[in-house]
């Protein structure tokens, strides 16, 4: 399997599993962002797994930022996926992007 096939299915799995657990809450609930934002912040295990993501997210922009030239007209992409799923679709999505371009002539 190569490596952009290995980076498109992990953009996949990163799209299921954290909306396996997302997606029942969200039934349950809606869009209550202030009940959202409270579960967040309800412990500090949870406000550092909340860091780690929002720190993580910063990273594959910065990161992106120095990509977009290699990805041509295709980096946005990437933010559109860090915003509708996260980084855990966001970074295989970019690395998937970037590998793709990176055996191509600029």
């Amino acid at each position: 399997m190569k490596r952009r096939d290995i980076y498109l299915l992990l953009a996949v799995v990163g799209a299921l599993i954290p909306y396996f657990r997302f997606g029942p809450w969200l039934l349950e609930h809606g869009l209550d962002m202030r009940l959202f934002f409270h579960q967040v912040q309800a412990n500090r295990v949870s406000e550092f797994f909340a860091a780690d993501v929002v720190v993580s997210a910063a990273v594959v922009l910065v990161f992106l930022v120095y990509e977009r030239g290699r990805l041509r007209g295709l980096w946005w992409v990437p933010i559109l996926a860090l915003l509708i799923f996260g980084v855990s679709v966001s970074l295989p999505v970019l690395l998937y992007l970037r590998e793709g371009h990176a055996s191509q002539p600029r």
